[in-house]
């Protein structure tokens, strides 16, 4: 009964983790500048090149402790070491050659991983963040203008608009982020003045959003 009650248990803390409340920011020109992932306590930062800028706890109060030995903890020396009861740390030396050498390792139990194929664009990219898997758009033959981008967060798929021969006022913005669909004045005869701006976004609900940038 009780390994039932653990196995139930895992099961949420699963589910949770694979579906983390995320809003994508976009920029004046629609592109994602970066997107906020909250998975139990703490909001993790994702810019569009796949790094992770900055990780906070979603409490305003909190302690912050730092790594302050700087003969053991000489590669890590005055990183954040707590932030709160969640101790953090970082890929060492023994990942030089790799692509997370350095990089957030862990917050808590969170565990963070990237991708190591050199062979490719993702070298270095943020590959998961516990549960939560993360790719990027690869070579295409026919439109490489995707190349490298965010494709995937979890479940939450994305995608661009694409080249083509006719007008179209999506090209190279984002189209689609989950459930959140984006859409464009594309009728340079009639949108003239508005041909490429934003004219909805549908689908935004608590757990996926999108937010754009305006400028004058």
């Amino acid at each position: 009964m009780v390994s039932k009650y653990l196995f139930s248990i895992s099961l949420l803390l699963l589910g949770l983790l694979s579906h983390a409340q995320t809003t994508a920011y976009l920029s004046p020109q629609y592109l994602i500048k970066n997107v906020d992932v909250t998975l139990g306590d703490f909001v993790i930062t994702i810019d569009s090149e796949g790094n992770i800028t900055r990780f906070y706890p979603k409490n305003s109060d909190y302690s912050v402790e730092y790594y302050d030995n700087d003969s053991f903890d000489k590669e890590k020396f005055m990183r954040v070491k707590m932030l709160g009861n969640k101790k953090i740390d970082y890929y060492d030396s023994y990942h030089i050659n790799s692509g997370d050498f350095g990089k957030l390792k862990s917050i808590g139990d969170i565990k963070f991983e990237y991708w190591n194929d050199f062979r490719t664009e993702k070298l270095g990219k943020i590959k998961s963040i516990g549960n939560l898997s993360i790719d990027y758009w690869g070579q295409d033959f026919v439109d490489n203008t995707k190349l490298g981008k965010l494709k995937s967060i979890g479940n939450i798929s994305i995608d661009y608009g694409r080249q083509s021969y006719t007008d179209k006022g999506n090209f190279n913005k984002v189209t689609k982020f989950g459930a959140v669909e984006l859409s464009y004045f594309e009728n340079q005869a009639f949108d003239k003045q508005k041909f490429g701006k934003l004219k909805s976004i549908k689908g935004n609900s608590e757990m996926v959003s999108v937010i754009v940038s305006t400028s004058n």
